[in-house]
């Protein structure tokens, strides 16, 4: 009958809305974890450097001593 076709119509529509609205919520999160990506590799770079100027620090105080100590 036509109220059933109706029916479908309306119902197809009504998913077609959603899974756009799903879509647009995918699209934001990928947009969030790439931007979050490169957050994360800098704070990765960030702690590179930094047990890197223990290491140094640690290095010119020994050095240090050596050469007060001749």
């Amino acid at each position: 009958t036509d109220i059933d076709a109706l029916n479908a119509s309306v119902s197809t529509k009504a998913e077609l809305v959603e899974l756009t609205a799903v879509a647009g919520r995918v699209t934001t999160a990928e947009q969030d974890i790439s931007a979050l990506e490169g957050t994360i590799v800098n704070k990765v770079d960030v702690a590179t450097v930094d047990a890197l100027e223990i290491r140094v620090t640690s290095a010119e105080q020994e050095i240090s001593a050596l050469g007060d100590g001749g």
